[in-house]
């Protein structure tokens, strides 16, 4: 019987399956801003524009006494380690754009703002050389005070959609990006992401990654989302500005909202 016992368990172990090994994942990327939906409300004067470079390498939003700029990372590399699953997997850590003001001469405002940049991340996969191309919902949101007090906020909404290339899958956490936005005497601050490696998997992708912390909704709740999360950072800055904990202008009648640029 013993014999037999020993027999069996060395049988379990030949026929059970080889456990994953965790598997270094190199890859490089590069991130493109352009204009988008740019919205404003408030009690006004509302002046508020936005500009963004041709090739992608910068967008500035222009809000009277100010104006911010983010500076996509042109070219970068990063290195992921992948288990048997996305809770064994390790991320890497990214930058993905900087951020600067500068104080100019103009009116002041009474409003708040949200703009949503149209943000690009090209991914290469380094040892197949695949790439593939994935947008990032990021969202930038501000308040302006007739005083001329401003305060600025970017951050981004959930899981950005996955890529799978060269027998990886790729998920790109945006959860953690979110950075307040310096004075014009301050230093730019930079926006990082966490870049996850999978086995691929044929999940329904805009899931999220398995056993992953959150899944990237629908495209109708990521608009309900990223405005919710707009108006939480809007409050906390207005709460930061002149200690109201509302944000004047958003639920009062005499609100204007505007859609592109305004001025």
């Amino acid at each position: 019987m013993h014999h037999l016992r020993t027999a069996l368990v060395i049988g379990m172990v030949v026929l059970a399956p080889p456990a994953a090994r965790a598997e270094s994942v190199n890859f490089s990327y590069s991130v493109s801003v352009g204009t988008n939906d740019l919205n404003a409300a408030g009690a006004g004067p509302i002046y508020l524009s936005q500009t963004g470079a041709a090739d992608g390498s910068s967008l500035t939003i222009n809000y009277g006494t100010g104006a911010a700029t983010m500076t996509p990372t042109a070219s970068g590399s990063g290195q992921t380690t992948q288990g048997a699953d996305f809770a064994s997997s390790i991320p890497a850590s990214i930058a993905l754009a900087t951020f600067s003001t500068t104080a100019q001469p103009g009116k002041a405002g009474d409003f708040t703002f949200t703009a949503y940049p149209s943000v690009t991340m090209t991914l290469t996969d380094t040892a197949s050389g695949q790439s593939g191309k994935v947008l990032l919902p990021l969202y930038i949101n501000g308040i302006v005070t007739p005083s001329g007090g401003t305060g600025l906020f970017a951050g981004g909404v959930y899981w950005a959609p996955s890529l799978t290339l060269g027998g990886h899958t790729y998920w790109i956490d945006l959860s953690v990006s979110g950075v307040g936005l310096p004075a014009s005497t301050e230093p730019p601050v930079t926006m990082y992401a966490l870049v996850f490696a999978t086995p691929p998997t044929n999940i329904d992708q805009s899931e999220g990654p398995p056993g992953g912390p959150a899944a990237l909704p629908e495209p109708s709740s990521l608009t309900l989302s990223a405005v919710a999360l707009s108006l939480m950072g809007l409050a906390a800055l207005r709460q930061r500005i002149h200690g109201s904990p509302t944000v004047p202008g958003l639920i009062a009648t005499r609100n204007v909202i505007r859609s592109g640029p305004c001025s």
